[in-house]
C-alpha cells in the first residue's frame, strides 16, 4: 500500500486547515471551559504583541498553534492565610493539579472535535535540560493577562478583577470600593528605589543589559546605581561604575511621573527629568517594572 493510500493519511488530507481563534471559541466557548472547573477563561491570539518574548517556544513546542486558551482557578482562601504550612502546601499543589485536569479536559474535546491542541504544565515539570537557560515554554501570567483575566501586582501574581473586587465589597461591605492603579504611591525615593524591587519584571527585562546612573535633586536628593542585566537587577547607592544612560531629576517631578501624577512628555519638556544617553535605554527603564 503507497502511504497516500493509508486511511489516515487520506482522512488528514481530507480534513480543513487548522481552524482560527474564532472557530476554537465556538468549538470550546468559555462556558465549556467553566464547565470543566474553571472559574474564568479567555482566548487570546498567538500575534497578540504581548506574547512577542514567547511566541517562537510555543511555536516551537506546537507549530500549529493559532490561539491560547487562559483560565483559572479559585484556591481556598483561609487554607492560604493559615500559618500552618501544611495547609497551605496542600492548597498550591492540590489546585495545581486542578488546572492541570482542566487543561487536560479541554484538550481532550477539542482533539475529539478535530481540533488540535497542547495543554503545557502550570508549574513543573519543565524543560531541565535548558538549565540555566529559560526551563519553561509557556508563561502563563503574561499570557493571562494579555487574556484580559487580570493585572501583575507588585508580588508577581496575577490579580483578577472579579475576586478580588468581590472579596473587597464583602470584607468591607460598609466602604465604597474603588479602584486605584498597581503603580507606587510612596513620596521618599529611598521607598522608590526599593519598591522597584519588588515590582521589577524578569521577564521583560530578559534582553535589557544596562548601567543607570540616577541623580535626584530637591527636598529629597540622592544618587543611585542601578544595573540591569539579563533579567536580573541591581540597586545601589551612589555612582558605581561606567553608566549607559544618566537621568537627572527633580525628586518631586520623578515620583509625580511614577505616580502618574505627571505625563512624562511635560516633565521633559520642563527638564524636570533630563535624560542623558540613549533615549531606548530610557524606554527599556520603564517596560522593566509592573504599573
Amino acid at each position: 500500500m503507497k502511504l497516500t493510500e493509508h486511511p489516515t493519511v487520506i482522512a488528514h488530507a481530507a480534513r480543513a486547515t487548522d481552524p482560527p481563534p474564532s472557530m476554537l471559541q465556538a468549538a470550546v466557548p468559555v462556558a465549556r471551559v467553566l464547565e470543566a472547573g474553571a472559574d474564568g477563561a479567555a482566548f487570546v491570539h498567538i500575534d497578540n504583541p504581548a506574547l512577542d518574548d514567547q511566541r517562537d517556544l510555543i511555536r516551537c513546542a506546537f507549530p500549529r498553534t493559532r490561539a491560547l486558551l487562559s483560565f483559572v482557578v479559585r484556591m481556598n482562601r483561609e487554607n492560604v492565610r493559615t500559618p500552618a504550612r501544611s495547609f497551605a502546601n496542600g492548597e498550591f499543589h492540590g489546585r495545581r493539579d486542578d488546572v492541570d485536569d482542566v487543561a487536560c479536559t479541554i484538550v481532550g474535546k477539542l482533539e475529539r472535535l478535530g481540533v488540535p491542541a497542547l495543554s503545557p504544565p502550570m508549574a513543573f515539570p519543565m524543560e531541565a535540560d535548558r538549565w540555566p537557560n529559560r526551563m519553561w515554554i509557556v508563561s502563563h501570567k503574561p499570557v493571562a493577562i494579555a487574556a484580559g483575566l487580570g493585572k501583575m501586582g507588585i508580588h508577581r501574581n496575577v490579580i483578577h478583577p472579579v475576586y478580588a473586587e468581590a472579596h473587597v465589597a464583602k470584607r468591607f461591605a460598609n466602604k465604597r470600593t474603588k479602584v486605584v492603579s498597581g503603580g507606587l504611591r510612596v513620596p521618599p525615593i529611598a521607598s522608590f528605589l526599593f519598591g522597584i524591587t519588588l515590582s521589577f519584571q524578569r521577564e521583560h527585562a530578559r534582553n535589557v543589559r544596562a548601567t543607570y546612573h540616577m541623580r535626584f535633586t530637591g527636598d529629597d536628593a540622592r544618587d543611585a546605581t542601578i544595573r540591569i542585566a539579563d533579567g536580573s537587577l541591581a540597586v545601589e547607592d551612589g555612582h558605581i561604575g561606567v553608566a549607559d544612560l544618566r537621568i537627572d531629576a527633580d525628586a518631586r517631578s520623578w515620583l509625580a511621573f511614577v505616580n502618574n501624577a505627571t505625563p512624562l512628555w511635560r516633565l521633559l519638556l520642563t527638564r524636570k527629568i533630563r535624560p542623558k544617553g540613549p533615549l531606548g535605554l530610557f524606554i527599556a527603564f520603564g517596560k522593566c517594572f509592573s504599573t
